[in-house]
């Protein structure tokens, strides 16, 4: 009962009636025990690219499992085609569009699973037993917070540098403690969640993973890359070609600030101010890096009194780990 009290308190906040209706309709609130792994998948406006994703989910071996979907304002074509599938995928509609960490915290405020799986609506997993090796990994470890994948563009077959967790880039011959994740496909473990907090939706796009990897470190958590397991995107070739060089101008040096020695502070703004710069003006748009700084420096004051700077024990970790202190 307790369970289901819960879960009305959570849909009510998110304004998700329909999602929980089709709960209802299948039984799912009928069960006491949670399932294994919530997949979590957030969307808007690419309802030929969350169908692959969805079905890259249902081929899954693992049986104790739930989909979710949220769709990240009003989109009634994704809407329509959701709702023809069965009842077994959750779908729920924000009134707007919240970011990828809000996107991402309204899945989670949903999520009955032990452990949540995030994948981004224009990626597919590429192994049905990908997600069970991924289980193993939290089972032998219970301080096991997150499992990062490798992440292969659709169009090149080139691994994408950006998944890989480390400073130098290389992929590692196995799984690998690793300092951070790259959140658009990855496995947390939903109590880890509950201990450090969502992602800040105030970043909105880009730096969330960072951000959130940062408060898993620091409260003694672990997080492992594992590049047996793969995902396929197909949306790399438009990622982030306009707002990118905003959001990374103005993201990265706030949560430098919020979580780094001021020393270390000042080698991440200059790098990620001058790297969207450059790549604002290759896309013809240097207006955007411009704004993102302009908002960055706007927003120091706010940052700096919310700064809680990670401890010797977590630096020693990213130096140990192949993080990054400096640029």
């Amino acid at each position: 009962m307790g369970q289901v009290v819960g879960a009305i308190s959570l849909l009510s906040k998110r304004r998700s009636r329909a999602c929980f209706d089709r709960w209802a309709e299948s039984g799912i609130l009928n069960h006491m025990t949670s399932p294994r792994v919530s997949f979590v998948v957030v969307t808007h406006a690419r309802p030929a690219w969350v169908r692959g994703a969805i079905e890259s989910i249902r081929r899954q071996t693992i049986n104790s499992r739930e989909i979710v979907v949220v769709v990240n304002g009003p989109d009634p074509e994704t809407q329509q085609f959701l709702r023809a599938l069965d009842s077994a995928v959750c779908m729920t509609v924000l009134d707007g569009n919240t970011g990828v960490g809000g996107g991402r915290n309204a899945g989670i405020a949903l999520a009955r699973g032990e452990v949540l799986f995030f994948l981004d609506d224009d990626a597919e997993l590429r192994d049905p037993d990908a997600v069970a090796r991924l289980l193993t990994h939290f089972e032998r470890d219970p301080d096991l917070a997150v499992v990062g994948v490798l992440v292969i563009d659709a169009a090149t077959g080139v691994i994408e540098r950006r998944c890989l967790p480390f400073r130098d880039k290389r992929v590692p011959l196995g799984p690998t403690a690793a300092c951070y994740f790259a959140g658009g496909a990855c496995a947390i473990r939903r109590a880890v969640c509950d201990r450090v907090g969502f992602y800040d939706e105030s970043l909105f796009y880009g730096g969330e993973e960072l951000d959130l990897s940062y408060r898993v470190l620091e409260a003694g958590f672990r997080i492992l890359f594992d590049p047996s397991v793969a995902v396929i995107h197909h949306g790399a070739a438009v990622l982030g070609l306009s707002t990118g060089p905003y959001y990374y101008a103005r993201n990265r040096p706030w949560v430098a600030l919020r979580y780094l020695p001021l020393r270390c502070c000042v080698t991440h703004t200059i790098a990620w101010w001058a790297w969207s710069l450059a790549r604002g003006l290759r896309a013809g748009a240097p207006g955007y890096a411009l704004r993102g700084i302009r908002d960055c420096v706007a927003g120091m004051p706010e940052i700096w009194r919310g700064r809680r700077p990670i401890s010797r024990r977590t630096r020693q970790i990213l130096a140990r780990d192949g993080g990054r202190l400096w640029y």
